[in-house]
């Protein structure tokens, strides 16, 4: 896919180096992190201020098997996952051993357990602890749980033990540590940064794994304050990509400095998209060459942005911006009837030229409605900036 795919958004700088070795265009490629993460975030947000949910949520674990008020106190819980083919058989046997010993070292700890429905991974552990799995004191065995009752558990434990490659992922953005019983991962990133560590399914390995973190707070903290290489969160801001559609005034250049330094400082996307009739002093991605003298007639002059105006409609089809930040009233004029069809709702109109708007009431009327948001230039609003894009 990443060969034939115009924009790459790599969740980490190692993604975007295996990209890079596989013969992808470099420019294509966006480091972003992994929108995974903004979902996570949304989630736990969600939960947290929305009280009949978490009401319904630790309902809905309760019929589960499992009672999230015991974690009351100094109490502690451990959630445990486990799927893998390669663990079958001696894998799961070995996990649920370990998880066996651990319960007894700690009983002041909850080992939670949403066994998967194969009924090979069920059957190890149905052989280490038999069929009546209701008995034990902190060890729950419960049913799988949907997404939402899944995070709500994630968020409320101390430790994750799993073999998911998921997990990886989520779990240290909640600042957990996590313990992967696998011998290799394909999240080698999460390893490097100190956010997981492989324990295999080695009954020793995880025994001692888990009581070190259990018992050695340093060790804890360092693991769950480790910098989750996957994402902060803002990976869908930095994917949505802005198109800056610049007039031909060159005292437009300093300004529009304050909006390029504010998207680069919150890592926002964009192209700026000019007239090079004098030429400004930052990047462009796309640049419409053709010079006009600043003595030309009137008819010259709308002729110019006629022109200048199926340049930028061409370019807009070709990139298919998210967003777009149009500066100047002569631009949006001319791409009204555009902007109308395609970018209704998805545009801020930025106009400094009150005179202008005053010659064009009817039509700049038209505009405003049609913006998602118009405003004559301040420094409040560059302040809102991030989160208006």
């Amino acid at each position: 896919i990443g060969r034939i795919s115009n924009y790459n958004f790599s969740p980490t700088s190692t993604s975007s180096t295996n990209l890079i070795k596989e013969g992808v265009n470099e420019t294509s490629i966006h480091i972003t992190g992994n929108t995974v993460i903004d979902s996570l975030y949304w989630v736990v947000n969600k939960i947290k201020s929305d009280e009949q949910l978490n009401i319904k949520l630790k309902e809905e674990i309760k019929t589960f098997g499992y009672d999230i008020d015991r974690l009351q106190g100094n109490r502690r819980m451990v959630l445990i996952t486990g799927h893998r083919r390669e663990n079958l058989g001696d894998g799961f046997i070995h996990i649920a051993q370990a998880i066996q010993e651990l319960s007894t070292q700690f009983p002041d700890v909850d080992f939670v357990y949403p066994m998967h429905l194969n009924p090979n991974v069920r059957k190890s552990i149905y052989e280490v602890l038999g069929n009546d799995l209701s008995h034990f004191s902190n060890m729950f065995f419960i049913e799988p749980l949907e997404y939402l009752s899944f995070i709500y558990m994630m968020e409320k434990a101390d430790i994750v033990l799993t073999d998911s490659g998921g997990i990886q992922e989520e779990a240290p953005s909640l600042k957990k540590p996590v313990l992967v019983m696998r011998d290799t991962t394909e999240r080698p990133e999460a390893v490097e940064a100190g956010t997981v560590i492989l324990v295999g399914t080695d009954k020793e390995k995880i025994v001692s794994n888990v009581s070190k973190l259990l018992t050695d707070h340093s060790h804890y903290q360092q693991m769950a304050k480790a910098i989750n290489p996957y994402g902060d969160g803002k990976a869908c801001e930095r994917i949505v990509k802005l198109g800056l559609l610049l007039p031909t005034n060159i005292y437009f250049s300093p300004y529009v400095k304050i909006y390029t330094d504010v998207l680069d400082k919150n890592n926002i996307q964009y192209d700026i998209i000019y007239p090079d009739k004098r030429g400004l002093k930052e990047e462009a991605a796309y640049r419409y060459t053709r010079k006009i003298d600043d003595k030309a007639n009137k008819i010259a002059k709308l002729l110019y942005y006629w022109d200048y105006s199926r340049f930028l409609r061409k370019t807009i089809k070709k990139e298919q911006y998210d967003k777009l930040i149009v500066f100047g009233p002569q631009v949006a004029i001319f791409l009204k009837s555009f902007l109308k069809k395609h970018y209704k709702n998805k545009f801020i109109l930025d106009y400094r030229d009150l005179s202008i708007e005053q010659n064009f009431k009817g039509t700049y009327g038209e505009l405003m409605e049609l913006a998602a948001l118009h405003i004559v230039s301040s420094p409040g609003f560059i302040k809102c900036l991030p989160n208006v894009c």
